[in-house]
């Protein structure tokens, strides 16, 4: 490893960092690229080397977060119907912390055309990100779609899903109910995050059982 890919690892997690503290005082779309530079001590060229638009961030923080719902579904044996409910919590924890920034991504994702290639996501950075888990640079990098679809599998698999075995539309079903609720409790101003999501999940699972 060179000295010139450990400084670039660092320069983007330090951006994530310091975009998100920003995030927790005003809306993603208010952050200033400047000020972020200014935080992390890097030009504003040195910034869209690394992240081409400030959008990006966003797509980076989502790889991000899909890592850290793998290992910490890992770590609690999580799987089926319990790990997305996992999955739905985390997300309403997340709204809760940050409603500006994931209001963000959500809107962010609706915009890309392609979503076939995820943001660069590399191993030295994982590992700086996660310094309590040294097996992170190996463990498979999977997106909310292929995290549902895990784990959809399996809960067809013991029976806890019997309406329908089309495991697409099962994806595509859960993926829309996670990210529209997100829209859903800003529009209504749903303050009990965790009750909206779990709410209509248990709806959701009610209507497959």
């Amino acid at each position: 490893m060179s000295l010139r890919e450990e400084n670039a690892a660092h320069i983007k997690v330090d951006i994530l960092n310091a975009t998100l503290r920003a995030a927790s005082k005003m809306d993603f779309k208010s952050t200033l690229v400047q000020e972020l530079c200014t935080e992390v001590g890097i030009s504003k060229v040195t910034f869209f080397k690394y992240f081409p638009q400030k959008e990006d961030v966003l797509l980076y923080y989502l790889r991000v977060w899909c890592l850290e719902a793998t290992l910490e579904l890992k770590s609690g044996k999580l799987e089926g119907v319990d790990a997305i409910y996992y999955l739905f919590n985390k997300m309403a924890v997340s709204c809760k912390k940050r409603p500006g920034f994931m209001l963000g991504l959500v809107g962010y994702l609706s915009t890309i055309s392609d979503h076939s290639k995820p943001f660069p996501f590399k191993k030295l950075e994982r590992q700086m990100i996660f310094l309590d888990q040294p097996e992170v640079a190996h463990i498979e990098m999977q997106s909310i779609h292929q995290l549902f679809e895990k784990h959809l599998l399996h809960a067809i698999l013991n029976n806890a899903i019997t309406k329908t075995s089309n495991v697409k539309q099962l994806v595509n079903l859960f993926t829309s109910l996670l990210f529209g609720t997100v829209l859903t409790a800003r529009i209504q101003g749903v303050r009990q995050m965790g009750v909206l999501f779990k709410t209509n999940l248990d709806l959701m699972f009610r209507g497959l059982a």
